[in-house]
């Protein structure tokens, strides 16, 4: 018995005329008849008494039409089900997110819009996830993407990257310091200043990546005090404790009296991806992805790429 036999019963059975069944199908009455017969034939009983002016149900045949009709239903949700998730429309998006993450305007605009257009999605957000957190859980497939930020050692074949932005690596002074007065600091600038430094557990990616902008520069800090974040780090250039080493877009949380400006010689180009596996094709996550990349081409994200290019060249913010 095949889900077309039901179809062939189900008609039957409202019409109680095969003729008109068979009008309602668009199939010959012969071939109608053909097709019940064989049904019964498998089922083992008669589905209809047969009449000079049409057919009944039998009294297996009254049994078996609830049933039939409930299989019918539900092979039918099952496909409007299938048909959603093929559409994106229903299933299940899991997204990585680093503390940062939220600090874009597009990002928290992609979520918050995603879940409108898609309410049939279940949104589930790891907030506070590092990038090795998050690259790991990606190879695990326990998330489908993350946004994180991009460094040299983190490539690989399964992963696939799409960068929303970039960010250059600046100085972050207090307002009073006499280099703030500076378009442009040098190295030989720095070499006899204190320095908060970002806690190698905590980021390891951006501690490493600071670490080996400072080697090509040929420059050691002189480190007096590690911090959990960039942005507690600036809370402790504000009180005095040094100078520090952070992403442009900072510049939207700096603290009163602080400024930043940048080193000559001296950069780090900061990659802000969405990242998920080569294998995941799932229809969310592409229509998700297709979502996040249009509004990074909005002004939040070039703006941020501005900032950096021009403290970078020495020019005053407007």
């Amino acid at each position: 018995m095949t889900l077309g036999n039901l179809r062939y019963f189900l008609a039957a059975a409202e019409e109680q005329h095969f003729g008109r069944a068979a009008r309602r199908l668009r199939i010959s009455q012969p071939a109608l008849s053909r097709q019940i017969l064989n049904m019964e034939a498998g089922l083992g009983f008669a589905l209809f008494e047969r009449q000079r002016r049409g057919v009944k149900l039998s009294k297996a045949g009254e049994v078996f039409l609830p049933h039939a009709r409930q299989i019918s239903e539900s092979y039918e949700r099952a496909c409007e089900h299938a048909m959603g998730v093929a559409r994106g429309e229903i299933g299940r998006l899991r997204i990585g997110l680093t503390d940062f993450s939220l600090s874009y305007e597009f990002v928290a605009a992609s979520l918050s819009r995603f879940r409108a257009m898609s309410p049939g999605i279940n949104l589930d957000l790891a907030v506070a996830w590092s990038s090795t957190l998050q690259k790991e859980a990606l190879l695990e497939k326990s998330i489908d993407g993350g946004f994180l930020y991009y460094y040299e050692d983190m490539g690989g074949p399964e992963l696939e990257y799409s960068v929303l932005g970039e960010e250059r690596t600046l100085l972050a002074l207090p307002s009073s310091h006499p280099y703030a007065r500076l378009r442009r600091v040098t190295i030989n600038h720095l070499l006899n200043e204190p320095f908060v430094w970002l806690r190698r557990d905590v980021f390891p990616e951006r501690h490493q990546q600071l670490v080996s902008a400072c080697r090509r520069a040929r420059f050691a800090p002189r480190i007096v005090q590690e911090g959990p974040t960039e942005a507690a780090l600036l809370r402790l250039v504000s009180f005095g404790m040094g100078l520090a080493l952070v992403r442009s877009s900072l510049l939207k949380e700096l603290p009163p009296k602080v400024t930043l400006r940048p080193v000559s010689k001296l950069d780090a180009i900061a990659k802000f991806v969405f990242v998920h596996h080569r294998d995941n094709r799932s229809p969310v996550l592409t229509k998700y992805i297709g979502l996040v990349e249009a509004l990074a081409q909005h002004e939040p994200s070039r703006r941020v790429k501005r900032i950096g290019q021009e403290l970078w060249a020495g020019k005053p913010l407007k």
